[in-house]
């Protein structure tokens, strides 16, 4: 087996105003909520160079992502777009 690096880019931080209001946002909503790496190469990653960025996770069958796979049920993304929806609303008012 050989192993290619394609990619070497140094994990991006996020910013924590806008994580912090995700948690608690999903906290007053009665969710479970746990903070998580990622390295997927996102586009948030470019984004957080330049702008204040963060990221919100739903659950996906069996944990799976990034693979053919990768389930995440509509109740699953209704539940994340209420959560999002929620926060931007508290960002603007």
């Amino acid at each position: 087996m050989e192993v290619e690096r394609i990619v070497d880019r140094a994990p991006v931080p996020l910013d924590l105003h806008l994580q912090t209001l995700l948690q608690e946002t999903t906290v007053r909503a009665g969710l479970a909520w746990k903070s998580m790496p990622s390295m997927a190469g996102h586009d948030t990653e470019v984004m957080a160079e330049r702008w204040p960025s963060a990221m919100l996770f739903v659950p996906s069958r069996d944990g799976r992502s990034h693979t053919p796979a990768e389930f995440t049920s509509v109740d699953q993304l209704v539940l994340g777009a209420r959560i999002l929806a929620a926060a931007l609303h508290q960002l603007a008012y």
